[in-house]
């Protein structure tokens, strides 16, 4: 059986970032919530929201076809989907790197980047990067999010969803073909392979499935509210800086503008 965390792990962990930097580093933290970019001129970035927004009616549409007179087999498939949708969305991830950030004593950046031991900086474009990041530095300023969000994430179940390697059984069990077709197999890692348990490591249960894709529902819910909580007390119309100026609310627009 896989072990993910559960609805009071996921929401303590991010409730625990936001409260301790808002605390610590006070009206900074806009800096760390607002995307912002200083080419081709420092401004204030409204597509990362736009695509949050984007991703709410997204999980709202699709949630609402997971009906009772549906089969567990279309089940599966609908949280996977709604899942993988969820944990692969750029902006809560980056702004919760970008608190960790803070909390460390670094700039905010919202180009998502590691190093390496030399030191040379390289973008993180895929989920299971920027999780590995992200459990990195929290470790380094005591938080729990990096745990409970590698828990979470499930690279495996991912993988082969997206590139149509699987199928998924009429009781809504899922099993990945990478370590079985012979298409695949012949190129298949050591963490491909079946644990000493004898455990599939791209084989899911059915509620192992409702697991993730419920843990999915308290990532998104969770951050959205501390998100929400946090930035409200700045939502005065008064200035206040982050790296590339100064921004106010504009409550007309419902946006964070610089004049």
């Amino acid at each position: 059986m896989k072990h993910f965390p559960n609805e009071d792990n996921i929401c303590f962990a991010i409730a625990q970032v936001f409260a301790a930097s808002a605390e610590r580093i006070q009206q900074k933290i806009l800096g760390a919530m607002v995307p912002h970019s200083f080419e081709p001129a420092p401004m204030v970035c409204y597509w990362p929201e736009y695509e949050m927004e984007e991703l709410s009616r997204f999980v709202n549409q699709f949630k609402s076809y997971l009906k009772d007179d549906i089969t567990l087999e279309e089940k599966s498939r609908l949280m996977i989907l709604i899942y993988c949708h969820i944990m692969e969305a750029e902006f809560p991830a980056t702004a919760i790197w970008n608190l960790l950030r803070c909390l460390n004593h670094e700039a905010p950046s919202w180009v998502f980047y590691s190093k390496n031991k030399k030191g040379k900086e390289s973008s993180c474009e895929l989920p299971d990067k920027r999780y590995s990041e992200i459990k990195e530095l929290s470790e380094k300023v005591g938080m729990g999010i990096g745990n409970v969000l590698n828990e979470l994430w499930h690279n495996k179940l991912r993988n082969a969803f997206f590139h149509a390697q699987y199928i998924i059984h009429k009781n809504g069990d899922f099993l990945g073909g990478r370590n079985i077709s012979p298409i695949t197999s012949n190129a298949i890692r050591p963490s491909d392979t079946a644990a000493a348990t004898g455990e599939n490591p791209y084989s899911y249960t059915f509620e192992e499935i409702d697991g993730l894709y419920e843990g999915s529902l308290h990532f998104l819910r969770s951050f959205i509210t501390s998100y929400k909580f946090v930035a409200e007390p700045y939502k005065t119309g008064n200035f206040f800086d982050i790296p590339t100026g100064r921004i106010r609310w504009n409550k007309a627009t419902g946006l964070w503008v610089t004049n």
